[in-house]
């Protein structure tokens, strides 16, 4: 009796930080960012099925390697032609314990570019995927939808280009500015 009442005291801090269930989580953070995208006069967004499992295979990456990374433009733009979307982005998130989802939101509204994401007119559908691994809790949002945004990227001869962002910016190379 006493050896299994240690092993059940051992168990809980691990009961206590369970990892995040990804379609309850999926719902829970479609409920934040449609009543952020109300309050701000944008329409409703949808959880996608192709897009879920695309944020959710980035997420388990992210937590197998410890730190946030986005991925490269040639790979956005390659899964927005994939799949027809016209526009398509990505925010990150990761914390150190386990995460909730309007902690993710209530992060990205506070930062511009990850707000822009957030509040795209053009996106209309997203994909949400979370994640624990030894270096915390990661969360990838991705957007998608409609007709292209034109973004100019700088150095480019002013041409417009896919409408593939990073935290709202249009960047030439991965891993630039905000995560």
């Amino acid at each position: 009796m006493k050896v299994r009442l240690l092993f059940l005291l051992a168990l809980l801090p691990a009961l206590a930080q369970a990892a995040p269930d990804p379609a309850a989580f999926r719902l829970d953070a479609l409920r934040w960012i449609n009543a952020f995208r109300a309050a701000e006069g944008r329409s409703q967004v949808r959880l996608d099925d192709a897009l879920n499992p695309v944020s959710q295979e980035w997420a388990a990456k992210l937590a197998g390697m410890g730190r946030l990374q986005h991925r490269s433009i040639a790979n956005m733009q390659e899964i927005q032609g994939a799949n027809g979307y016209g526009a398509f982005n990505e925010n990150l998130f990761m914390t150190s314990g386990t995460a909730a989802p309007d902690d993710a939101v209530e992060a990205w509204k506070k930062s511009p570019g990850h707000r822009r994401n957030l509040l795209q007119q053009n996106i209309d559908r997203i994909g949400i995927g979370v994640a624990e691994g030894a270096g915390g809790t990661f969360v990838v949002f991705n957007g998608a939808g409609g007709a292209p945004t034109p973004v100019v990227v700088p150095g480019s001869g002013d041409a417009p280009r896919s409408g593939v962002t990073f935290g709202g910016n249009p960047m030439s190379r991965p891993g630039a500015g905000q995560r």
